[in-house]
């Protein structure tokens, strides 16, 4: 099985970029991470000439039935961390499987 790879590109406001990466740490990570991620990390997305100035959220998943489960509890979930999420602007979802 190809495992999954479900990243999200988005802008923090600068004054707003510490807090979003310390709530990352501290509550997305725990939480993906015990809800069917495998590796939850968020990155700064580099360019071809550098930080672009966009962070990217990623997921890695065992598989696509992994996938449609972690998006079967986003959309019925009481208990998603959405304090951190009040900070993203302009996200850009992508899914990939990665074959090898």
């Amino acid at each position: 099985m190809a495992r999954v790879l479900s990243l999200v590109t988005f802008r923090i406001d600068p004054r707003h970029r510490e807090e979003f990466l310390r709530r990352a740490r501290e509550q997305l990570k725990p939480y993906w991470e015990a809800h069917g991620s495998e590796r939850y990390e968020v990155y700064e997305e580099m360019g071809p000439t550098g930080p672009t100035g966009r962070l990217v959220e990623v997921n890695l998943l065992a598989d696509r039935a992994a996938y449609l489960a972690m998006s079967q509890h986003v959309k019925s979930a009481q208990d998603l961390p959405s304090a951190p999420y009040r900070l993203v602007r302009e996200p850009t979802f992508q899914v990939m499987e990665l074959r090898v």
